[in-house]
């Protein structure tokens, strides 16, 4: 799923703990988009 105004990364999993080794900092979740009915239940 791609798009003009994202990146999206495709990291092969023998690699994936190098590149989260490589991570500086802390990652924050600036906005979150669900389909209706999935996700968090609401109790």
């Amino acid at each position: 799923m791609g798009s003009k105004i994202h990146a999206e990364y495709w990291i092969p999993a023998e690699e994936l703990e190098a590149f989260n080794d490589a991570i500086v900092g802390t990652i924050e979740v600036v906005s979150e988009h669900r389909a209706e009915g999935q996700g968090k239940s609401e109790t």
